[in-house]
């Protein structure tokens, strides 16, 4: 979802030879993102939903697996909480999201990095901000999430995942 470059997508159908993926952004967006599958010669594996993820509502339970990478940080809560409300609809049941966000202490106190991005939010964006993981969980679980866990990457943050 906002596949951006679509460096998702391509990493994990790089990693796993059974994995299809649908690259979903803006139009203006997807041509980036093809350019990228076809630089790595993945475009039978691929395909490309064009639309905005503030107004689609994607097939429900059509979905094994969904990727949110850093999107929750620049819509702010509400938005946020329906995307995550529409990514359940979307998923089948079993299904895992995947969140790519940085986190905050559930105190706000750290870490810096989260703490600074954040300050990223507040002057570029109108609604965005960064987000704790109980903020996180609450918002999942409120449309029928469990089992939300963090999965340690190398990243800024860990994965958020959740199952449907």
């Amino acid at each position: 979802v906002a596949c951006g470059s679509g460096v998702w997508g391509i990493g994990a159908a790089l990693e796993e030879p059974r994995v299809q993926v649908t690259a979903f952004d803006l139009a203006e967006t997807l041509p980036h993102a093809r350019r990228h599958v076809e630089r790595h010669k993945l475009q039978e594996r691929f395909a490309f939903l064009e639309g905005d993820l503030r107004e689609i509502d994607h097939d429900a339970g059509r979905y094994e697996a969904a990727m949110l990478g850093h999107i929750c940080h620049s819509e702010g809560p509400e938005h946020s909480k329906r995307l995550l409300a529409r990514m359940h609809k979307a998923l089948r049941p079993g299904g895992t999201l995947a969140i790519a966000e940085f986190v905050t202490d559930d105190d706000r106190n750290g870490p810096l990095r989260s703490l600074l991005f954040g300050v990223n939010m507040l002057v570029n964006t109108t609604e965005g901000d960064v987000y704790s993981l109980a903020q996180l969980r609450g918002w999942l679980e409120a449309p029928g999430f469990r089992d939300v866990r963090t999965l340690e990457a190398e990243a800024p943050s860990p994965l958020i995942l959740a199952t449907r």
